[in-house]
């Protein structure tokens, strides 16, 4: 109705939100980014690789220190900006599509109990 009423293009409004929800979500995860994300956590790789149906994936695979974990997730939070400023904007919504992916993917005891493992 807003939008019929001032001729508002909603999408951006909608982007920008759901982008701010990244944002949201890498803070909560960071905050257990040691325990859920690094060899050193409750899932190692080696036993990540043995449990992963073979198309799924993750750029998280590469390296499972906490040094790699933390520069993964601020990497994610700057694309995610980057999205949010419309900075190359194709380019950043593909990068942050395959930052997210590999970070859910990384854990998958982390997501909800819909998901089928």
């Amino acid at each position: 109705m807003l939008s019929r009423m001032f001729g508002l293009d909603l999408r951006p409004l909608t982007a920008f939100r759901n982008v701010l929800g990244v944002i949201v979500d890498l803070v909560g995860r960071f905050r257990h980014a040691r325990v859920h994300y690094t060899d050193a956590g409750v899932l190692p790789r080696e036993r990540l690789v043995d449990i992963l149906v073979e198309w799924r994936w993750s750029l998280m695979l590469i390296n499972g220190s906490v040094e790699f974990v933390y520069l993964f997730f601020a990497a994610t939070a700057v694309v995610a900006v980057a999205v949010i400023f419309g900075y190359r904007t194709r380019l950043a919504v593909l990068l942050l599509w395959l930052l997210v992916i590999s970070i859910q993917v990384r854990n998958p005891y982390l997501q909800n109990g819909g998901s089928a493992w």
